[in-house]
Formats: structure tokens, sequence, C-alpha cells
């Protein structure tokens, strides 16, 4: 029951047996905060439960049992086949809806006009938000991705200032040394807006960013929403690996390896639930597009440490192409590695979120460095350099 917690208070008198199966979003309802509670409850054969009763501030709600539940009623009161037996009503479950609105209710139980309480449950508010159509996407993300997407995100005024002097000194120590680009990452949201619950503003941060910054950055939107659902799937946030290699085509001829930009991957489907299916109950699943990985390509190291310092390292013995490819990314970068490792002699993940290592670029000698980063983060200007030392002795590779 993603998204809410209760506590039981038990019953004493008698052997009250119940079960909240779900609580979710009413998806018809979604902007009204509809909430769709499901269980079932029934007492013991001396005391057959007559309706739920649901208590929110100053209010009470009853709802009748009305829903049949035979596989409550067989575990409970199983007949014995040669005598028969007692068997009560079927209808034990319940399927109501209503104004959930992010406050604490008590669930209880009606028999023989006396309510019995049996929990307390207050809710906190959701991660997840799920459109018309069952899409789910991120929401209450510390990166505010709901207020970005409405215009109603603010940032300091040092904001631009900021940005202005990641780029001023990205370019000056890059130039000159590899070809590089700074790739920004759609949003699920972005992409798939016909899907999202809510209306896009016109001016976003991302619009201010691409406005002032648009020749340093690969902005990949307009390309990934031409084949929307082959790049993104109902399940999870991030881009499906066919969604990670059109961005890293649009990266390749932004710096101009225009033979590289246009070599096709060849994808196999697999079914996932996703970081976003595993957030609801029951847990959704979908399918997207896998990269494979050619034989001569493989991954050498891998520090294996989540997120933030994780580094991995790929050599292809015969690939497309011998030059060094070198990435600081973010979660995104990863569904991007198994095209790359096909395409490139040797690939270099680095999890920095677009800040480079220097003693990385000097050791590994890159020809082509990616610095890469979500739209969602772009409220938080990233730091132009970071030292990832630490991390460095963890793994094996040419640094």
């Amino acid at each position: 029951m993603s998204g809410v917690t209760f506590s039981i208070e038990k019953n004493k008198d008698f052997d009250l047996r119940w079960f909240l199966d779900s609580i979710k979003f009413d998806t018809d309802k979604l902007q009204q905060g509809e909430t769709i509670i499901e269980g079932w409850v029934i007492g013991d054969e001396s005391h057959t439960a007559d309706s739920i009763i649901i208590e929110k501030k100053n209010q009470t709600l009853e709802f009748p049992l009305n829903v049949s539940r035979p596989d409550v009623i067989n575990k409970f009161y199983p007949i014995d086949n040669e005598t028969g037996g007692y068997r009560p009503h079927l209808k034990c479950g319940f399927r109501v809806s209503i104004d959930f609105s992010q406050e604490t209710f008590k669930l209880g139980v009606k028999i023989n006009h006396k309510t019995y309480w049996a929990a307390n449950i207050k809710p906190k508010k959701p991660d997840t938000l799920i459109g018309a159509t069952g899409w789910i996407f991120l929401d209450n993300d510390t990166n505010e991705s709901v207020p970005q997407f409405l215009g109603e995100k603010k940032v300091t005024e040092n904001w631009i200032c900021d940005w202005n002097y990641y780029f001023t000194s990205t370019s000056e120590y890059l130039n000159g040394f590899c070809k590089y680009t700074f790739l920004l990452a759609p949003s699920k949201e972005e992409v798939l807006q016909e899907e999202y619950p809510y209306i896009r503003t016109k001016e976003t941060l991302t619009e201010k960013l691409t406005l002032n910054f648009g020749d340093h950055i690969t902005w990949p939107a307009a390309k990934l929403k031409d084949q929307k659902y082959l790049c993104y799937d109902m399940a999870e946030t991030h881009w499906t690996d066919h969604g990670a290699n059109i961005a890293l085509s649009s990266c390749l001829a932004d710096m101009d390896e225009n033979y590289l930009s246009d070599i096709n991957a060849t994808y196999i489907v697999v079914s996932t639930r996703g970081d976003l299916g595993d957030k609801v109950t029951p847990a959704v699943r979908s399918v997207r597009l896998k990269t494979v990985m050619s034989n001569s390509a493989a991954l050498i190291s891998d520090n294996k440490i989540v997120n933030h310092g994780n580094i991995k390292f790929f050599k292809n013995s015969a690939p497309n192409s011998y030059k060094k490819l070198l990435i600081f990314g973010g979660s995104s970068a990863n569904f991007m590695l198994p095209h790359a490792a096909n395409l490139f002699g040797e690939v270099m993940f680095v999890h920095s979120t677009g800040s480079i290592d220097k003693s990385i670029i000097e050791k590994f000698s890159p020809d082509l460095v990616i610095l890469q980063t979500n739209q969602r983060f772009i409220a938080t200007p990233p730091k132009p350099f970071i030292n990832n030392e630490t991390f460095i002795k963890k793994v094996k590779t040419p640094i």
C-alpha cells in the first residue's frame, strides 16, 4: 500500500479478522484526491460484520460489505464434503472511494449496531503520479519535478550565474583536449505530456537554461517524442535503452561523429516492474527495449558503488571506432552504456551527474566526453569539477 502507514487497534472482545488489500488513487477522480480502499472483514461465528465505518475529522461514513470474497470465506470456513456445514454469506469484502486529503482517519467495523475500531490509517504524500491511462510518474521528489513542470519552481538569483560558471569552467578545461557535449536527459513527463495528469507551462527552467546555454547542450526531446512509446515505458522513471541510444546518437552528431551516430542498436524485449512500478500496489510491470551487447564488447570492471562514485569500464576488441568515450553522467547515462560499448574501443562511465574529474580525464585521455544530467536536476547546477580518488582505488581501469 504505497504511501500509507497504519496502526492496528486489536479488538479484545472477539476475533475480528480483516485485511486491507490496497489503498490506491482513483484514476477517474485523480484531481479530486479520491482514493480507493479495498479489503475484507469477518468476525467469528457469533459476530457477523455488517458494514465498515470510516471516521475522519468530524465526519463518519458507513459503507456496506457488498463485495463477494469467496477466497476469504473458503479459507476461514471450509466445507466438509462429507457432512456439509455452516457457510456464512460470501459478501465480506468492501471497495470504497473517499477523499484522502492527506489526513489521518480511523477504520472500524459495525457489528450489531456497535462500532469496533480496527485501524488508525495515516497517509503520507505519495511518491508517484498515475495518469488517466495508467502511466506512472514521479511525484513529491526532492527536485520538485511537478512544480518544475508547472513553472512554479523558484530558483535563486544566482542560478544563471552558477550555470554560466559551470559551462565556462568545463569548456575552458575541455577545449582543445577532446570533443565534448552536455546532454540534458528529458524527463518522462516532458516526452509523454499527454499521459501526464498536469498541463505543462510554456516556460520552465529548461527553456531558461537552453536559451542561455543552448550552444553547449544536447537536448534530444524532439527526437524522443517521435518514438515516445519506445523511448519510455509505463513503470520506469528512466528512458528505455532505445531512448538512451537516440540521446547518444544526438550527442555523437553534435560532436560531428556522424558515422557513429547513424549506427542502429540491436534489441530484445524484456519485462520489468521498473523503479515506479515497484512503488505502487499491486506492482506494475511493463515491457521495454534492451540493447544487446556484441560478443566483442565486455564490461571489464565495475566498482559496484550505487549512484555517485560508481565507475564502469568497457572494452571492445572489434568496435566501429577505436576512439575512447568518457561519460560523466547520472543514472540515465547507464542505459546508453551497452550501445556505447558496441561502438567504441573503450568506454568509461563515472557517476558524477555532469561534474568532471580532472585526474580521470588526464589518465584515461578520452577522445569524446559526454557530460550528462537529468532535466529535473537542473534546479541545482552541478559543480564543474569533482574528485573521485576514493572510488578510483576500487575499480580496475586504465586510470
